[in-house]
């Protein structure tokens, strides 16, 4: 299992507009930075089965990403301020060699 530290970016483009009032991460902001998480770890993702929003984001909370692989596949799971947010499966691609 892999696990690192995730923290939610404090400003994006897509803020402002994403529940005025009341700013929370849109969700596909989010599976974009947790798979740019993954790669960073080696991990070379080719489909997401599923995902799982379990509360809302938002920017600036920190917390852990956990990436456990087993075979072809990855199951995530992102604590954020001590609460799980976001479980999620992925399909891992082939790489030859590794």
């Amino acid at each position: 299992m892999v696990r690192c530290e995730f923290v939610v970016a404090t400003e994006h483009a897509s803020y402002p507009d994403h529940f005025p009032g009341w700013t929370i991460v849109p969700g596909a902001v989010m599976l974009d930075d947790v798979l740019a998480k993954c790669a960073e770890h080696g991990f070379v993702i080719s489909q997401l089965s599923q995902s799982k929003f379990l509360a809302p984001v938002v920017p600036g909370e920190v917390g852990v990403l956990s990436m456990n692989a087993s075979a072809s596949k990855l199951a995530l799971t992102l604590e954020l301020s001590g609460e799980v947010k976001l479980t999620a499966k992925l399909r891992l691609a082939d790489t030859p060699g590794v």
